[in-house]
């Protein structure tokens, strides 16, 4: 658990919360942010909140091991085809990160649970990435999404304010 400087309410609230998922909350998502945003991004009451999470957290504990995503070298042989995203700050832009990946589809459906569990070490990284980097009070948060699939673009851009301090 990390040290950070929350309002009195929320300072409450996350409290509330890490007791009621105690039992299921691993060392390395036991911070006062991951469950802010929680709090935050779920409606509802904190028992709510704490139902959904523990949910969530049973399924990062499941046989993925989600906790171990970046420690574990990328060694499968469908790592030869399908190439390591890049996450990290933008350079140009202050407080942005960026993730590039390649899209792929999975043709075979005995693949697809293997897939998708090789393609999530990218998605943790980026994850990984975001939580290391705490954005300034007062700030938005701005997350883009761009989706090219043949010559189509979409852009889909959500911007939500920040209460981490």
């Amino acid at each position: 658990m990390e040290s950070s400087s929350l309002t009195a309410e929320d300072r409450l609230r996350v409290d509330s919360l890490r007791a009621l998922v105690r039992k299921n909350l691993s060392e390395y998502y036991d911070t006062d942010f991951n469950l802010l945003r929680w709090l935050q991004g779920h409606p509802g009451s904190v028992e709510e909140v704490a139902e959904k999470l523990n949910d969530h957290l049973k399924a990062r504990c499941s046989s993925w091991k989600l906790d171990d995503f970046l420690s574990v070298p990328r060694r499968h042989p469908i790592h030869n085809h399908w190439k390591h995203g890049i996450t990290g700050l933008s350079g140009v832009l202050e407080n942005v990160i960026v993730n590039i990946e390649q899209t792929r589809k999975a043709k075979k459906s005995c693949l697809t649970a293997e897939a998708t569990k090789l393609c999530l070490t990218g998605k943790m990284e980026s994850s990984a990435c975001h939580l290391t980097r705490r954005n300034p009070a007062g700030h938005e948060d701005d997350k883009i999404l761009l989706d090219v699939k043949g010559h189509k673009i979409e852009l889909a851009k959500r911007t939500t304010k920040s209460r981490w301090t």
